[in-house]
């Protein structure tokens, strides 16, 4: 039998028409040595393999595994009004750790103005300049990237945004949000 995630939906003799062996917590701790020489029962065995498969499908229907990758981008280009934030793109995180980077790519700058690319938990945050990475644009590029990377630590589902910020009318042409669970 090959083992698929389809497997924690199965409870060992959830089916059968013998009634498990309940055990007292004396039993389980003392193992099957409260026995002595004789072989368990099937009821014994189908009482503690089914407990075993519902610990075990509770652990897989309530945790989120380390190293879920949650992400989003945009499809078109969006315009940024100079010294207004603005939301590129977001991803809603369920509670725990999280390593979240957001890249952008800026189009159509000036020279010697201020761009940030920020990962915020507010949707057009003024607070975003505290969280990203920051550049000063000095060269004659139309074009150029930037990108932040931040620890989230959540309590709660929450959405998470890649906010963009220019002292420069401007647009982003690429964005990128991508968040990777950790704990």
């Amino acid at each position: 039998m090959a083992f698929s995630t389809a497997d924690f939906a199965k409870i060992w003799a959830s089916t059968s028409p013998l009634t498990p062996y309940e055990f007292t917590e004396t039993n389980y701790k003392e193992g099957w040595n409260f026995i002595g020489s004789t072989p368990p029962a099937r009821q014994m065995w189908d009482g503690i393999q089914k407990l075993n498969d519902e610990k075990t499908q509770y652990l897989y229907d309530t945790t989120d595994p380390i190293g879920t990758v949650e992400t989003d981008s945009i499809s078109s280009s969006v315009s940024v009004t100079a010294n207004t934030v603005k939301n590129i793109t977001s991803v809603s995180l369920t509670a725990g750790t999280w390593v979240v980077t957001g890249h952008l790519r800026f189009t159509a700058v000036t020279a010697d103005k201020l761009y940030v690319c920020a990962i915020a938990d507010m949707d057009d945050s003024a607070n975003t300049a505290n969280d990203g990475a920051l550049s000063v644009h000095s060269s004659f590029s139309n074009l150029f990237s930037l990108q932040s990377t931040r620890i989230v630590v959540l309590n709660a589902t929450a959405t998470i945004y890649l906010n963009a910020y220019a002292t420069a009318n401007c647009s982003v042409d690429a964005g990128i949000i991508t968040a990777v669970r950790i704990k």
